[in-house]
C-alpha cells in the first residue's frame, strides 16, 4: 500500500483574516442597511461550509432583515432558522429554463430593494446577473464579492490573492467590516430528536454509539470521489466482529452503491434515502464514527459532534475537509493525487487506501 497522508488540523495561522488588511468600508451598524441578500447556490457541502461565514453575518448584522437565496433543495436545511427572514430561490435546467430563471430572480431582487447584497458564491453567473441588476435598478448601492471586479463595489482593500476557497469567503466578509471568528459549520436544529427517528432506530436495534456510519456515496457527477463498494463492504465486515453495527445512509445518487454494500452483507443496516435531509443530523449525533467520502451529507456530519474518517482522493483534502479536529482526512500519496478529474482509468488514489489501513484507525475511537 502506498504512504497515507492523514490531515486532522491546519495551522493556526490557516485561518486569520484581519480586518485591517481587507476591509474598505464598514457597514456594521450603517443606517442605510436595513434588508440585505445573501447568496449561496452550488453543492451542499459548499453551502454547510459557508454556513460559519454567514453565521458571522447575522451575528453581527442582527437588527437587519437577512435573506438567503440558495437551491430549494437546501431548504430543509434552513427548517428550524428563524434567524433569516426568507430563505429563496429555485433551480434550473435547460437553456430556456435558465433564461427564464435569470428573469425571474432579477424581478424578485428588484422588487424586495436590498440595501446590501453578499455574494459568496461569486461565479460567472451570479456576476452577470448582479451586473445586469445594476443597471436596471439603483438598489442595491453595495454589492461585495470575492473578487475586485464589476459589479461588486466595495472591493477588498487588499488583493493577496488567496486559494482556498473558505478564506476567500472570509475575505468577502472582511471587507464591509465583519471580522471572521468562526470556521464550523453553524445550522440550527431544535435539541430533541423527533419521535420518527428514535422510533427508526429502535426498529433497527440501533444503539446510540455502539454503530458506525458509512457515507459511501457522491454525487453521479462526481463518482470518483467514491472510495468504491467493495472497499466498504470488506470493512463493515471487520467492524461488525467487533460488536457494532454498520449504518448506511445517504441519498437518491446513492441507492445503488449502498444496496450492493447490503447485498454482500445482510448484517448492516441501510437507511439510504429513507431519512429526511434536516433530520440526519440526529443520526450524526447518536453514531460512533462516520466513514466517509468527500461528498455533502460529510459537511452536514461535521454539525455533529462525532468524529469523522474523510476518505479523499481526486480532491485536496485542504480544501475539502469539514473543520475541526475530530476530522481526519486520508488520502493516498501519488503523484496525481488532486487532480480532480472526472474520467480515470486507474482510480489509484482510493484502490491504494486498504480497508484494514482504515479499520486500525477505526479501533483507535472505539
Amino acid at each position: 500500500m502506498k504512504k497515507i497522508i492523514k490531515i486532522n488540523k491546519f495551522k493556526d495561522s490557516f485561518f486569520e483574516i484581519q480586518n485591517s488588511e481587507f476591509c474598505s468600508i464598514n457597514l456594521i451598524k450603517h443606517p442605510g442597511i436595513k434588508k440585505i441578500l445573501i447568496i449561496k447556490w452550488g453543492g451542499m457541502g459548499d453551502l454547510i461550509q459557508a454556513s460559519a461565514v454567514i453565521n458571522d453575518v447575522l451575528k453581527n448584522l442582527s437588527e437587519v432583515k437577512v435573506d438567503l437565496n440558495t437551491l430549494p433543495q437546501w431548504f430543509p436545511l434552513f427548517k428550524f432558522d428563524k434567524r433569516f427572514n426568507r430563505v429563496w430561490g429555485f433551480n434550473s435546467g435547460t437553456w430556456i429554463k435558465k433564461i427564464f430563471t435569470i428573469f425571474k430572480w432579477l424581478k424578485i431582487v428588484k422588487n424586495e430593494n436590498y440595501d446590501l447584497i453578499i455574494d459568496l458564491q461569486t461565479n460567472d453567473r451570479s456576476r452577470i446577473m448582479l451586473s445586469i441588476l445594476k443597471l436596471i435598478s439603483t438598489k442595491p448601492k453595495y454589492i461585495v464579492g470575492n473578487h475586485s471586479i464589476y459589479p461588486y463595489n466595495p472591493k477588498p482593500k487588499s488583493l493577496r490573492t488567496i486559494d482556498q476557497p473558505f478564506i476567500r469567503l472570509q475575505r468577502t466578509i472582511s471587507t464591509i467590516g465583519i471580522q471572521p471568528t468562526k470556521t464550523n459549520p453553524s445550522l440550527v436544529f431544535p435539541s430533541t430528536v423527533p419521535k420518527k427517528i428514535i422510533n427508526l432506530l429502535k426498529k433497527n436495534h440501533i444503539i446510540d454509539k455502539k454503530f458506525i456510519i458509512f457515507i459511501s456515496g457522491s454525487s453521479k457527477s462526481n463518482h470518483l470521489k467514491r472510495w468504491g463498494i467493495n472497499n466498504f463492504i470488506h470493512l463493515s465486515k471487520l467492524i461488525n466482529k467487533l460488536s457494532y453495527k454498520v449504518v448506511l445512509l445517504g441519498g437518491k445518487d446513492d441507492i445503488e452503491e449502498n444496496n450492493s454494500i447490503y447485498k454482500h452483507n445482510k448484517d448492516v443496516v441501510n437507511l439510504c434515502d429513507k431519512i429526511a435531509l434536516e433530520d440526519l443530523i440526529y443520526i450524526f449525533k447518536k453514531a460512533k464514527l462516520i466513514i466517509a467520502n468527500d461528498t455533502g451529507p460529510t459537511h452536514l456530519a461535521a454539525c455533529s459532534d462525532t468524529p469523522i474518517i474523510q476518505i479523499t482522493g481526486p480532491t485536496n483534502p485542504y480544501m475539502v475537509k469539514p473543520f475541526g479536529e475530530r476530522i481526519e482526512s486520508i488520502q493516498s500519496d501519488i503523484e496525481c493525487k488532486n487532480c480532480y478529474k472526472k474520467v480515470c482509468s486507474h482510480h489509484s488514489c482510493m484502490s491504494d487506501i486498504n480497508p484494514l489501513y482504515v479499520f486500525g484507525l477505526i479501533k483507535k475511537f472505539i
